[in-house]
């Protein structure tokens, strides 16, 4: 995804999917056939959803800042995140426990959250912060505990997941006069 893709869907997370398409629709028909400028389409946010969007336009337009949120702990029923970029967006946290699924939206205020899930839904499996993957934010991997791995053959290789830490192997074959032939396996890992 490209920065100004990313951009957009944040923009739809703060005001909302169906301000967002009211946004598009009122600047296509303001600016159709028109040479526009950013801060056309700006006010056109602003004003459609009444909120103060500047600074967050900002952020995006004139700098090269981002979101970095990532996991910090997860204890029986308490997660802890973190924003330790510059910029500030909101995003979902997808919380799995023993007997159930919770989803909380954190305002994007702040570097430091602290997330209590209700003790009788059972102990903490797994979260993921922003699991679609749709925040300005570099390093998709921290995003999840526990950490996302995948094994798979070289050959088996697709494209690099930003998300998970992938292992590739190959079988390896190599020949020196001391040892005659062996056979063995390559391993090589990373996260992109």
């Amino acid at each position: 995804n490209s920065k100004p893709a990313l951009f957009l869907f944040s923009l739809e997370q703060v005001v909302g999917e169906a301000i967002f398409e009211e946004i598009l629709q009122e600047y296509f028909q303001k600016y159709a056939f028109e040479h526009a400028k950013s801060k056309d389409f700006i006010s056109t946010c602003e004003e459609m959803s009444g909120q103060k969007l500047a600074p967050l336009f900002s952020g995006f337009l004139e700098t090269t800042e981002f979101c970095d949120w990532r996991v910090n702990s997860v204890t029986a029923n308490t997660v802890e995140i973190e924003n330790a970029g510059a910029l500030s967006f909101p995003v979902d946290v997808h919380i799995k426990t023993e007997s159930s699924e919770f989803v909380y939206a954190t305002q994007g205020q702040g570097n430091k959250h602290r997330i209590v899930v209700p003790r009788d839904s059972g102990e903490i499996k797994s979260v993921a912060i922003d699991p679609s993957e749709c925040v300005l934010d570099p390093n998709y991997w921290n995003n999840y505990s526990p950490r996302k791995v995948s094994i798979k053959p070289v050959f088996d290789f697709d494209w690099p997941s930003f998300s998970t830490y992938q292992i590739l192997w190959s079988p390896y074959l190599w020949y020196s006069s001391y040892d005659g032939v062996k056979a063995g396996f390559y391993f090589f890992g990373d996260n992109f």
